[in-house]
């Protein structure tokens, strides 16, 4: 997959997810999503990480806040427990490259949902190269060989939209 292909994905499953939550007796809100290198830098010295090569760099890590719901509507915030440990299962077992941060042997980060440098990333297929849905079409002139799969679906000879239902 190429890199947009891989964060589509992420995002799917993110979305699967928070559905999943409900389904543990958690309400879901947004932590964060992407960092900057100096945000990154900043989370290090603080101790909230342990490495500047986070996927949230590339937009491929989430973190999200956990609340149990009370008896009188409030929310109370939690990071452990059977709900957050089976999300973190359920998330693991969407697809072999998603990790979750709770799983982690040293510091444990239950709040962090991320997936793991696929096969663009690790260059098995380059941007001009062949992908899971084929070859990259590049006839068609200049707009063509600088569209994205799925934009511009079929404006392109021999374009097609791996993500359009038949």
């Amino acid at each position: 997959m190429n890199y947009n292909q891989e964060q589509a994905v992420f995002l799917q499953h993110v979305g699967e997810l928070i559905r999943k939550a409900r389904d543990y007796g958690l309400v879901l809100t947004a932590g964060e999503l992407y960092r900057t290198p100096e945000q990154q830098a900043l989370h290090i010295k603080n101790g909230r990480s342990k490495t500047m090569n986070s996927r949230h760099l590339v937009r491929m890590a989430i973190d999200l806040n956990f609340f149990e719901p009370g008896p009188d509507n409030t929310l109370k915030l939690v990071y452990d427990g059977d709900g957050v440990a089976r999300l973190g299962a359920f998330w693991e077992s969407l697809d072999p490259a998603n990790r979750w941060g709770g799983n982690w042997p040293s510091f444990k980060d239950t709040p962090h949902f991320e997936r793991s440098q696929g096969a663009f990333e690790a260059g098995i297929f380059s941007q001009a190269g062949a992908g899971p849905f084929g070859p990259r079409p590049r006839a068609g002139g200049a707009n063509c060989s600088r569209t994205r799969w799925g934009q511009n679906a079929g404006t392109c000879p021999g374009m097609s939209n791996p993500y359009k239902n038949s």
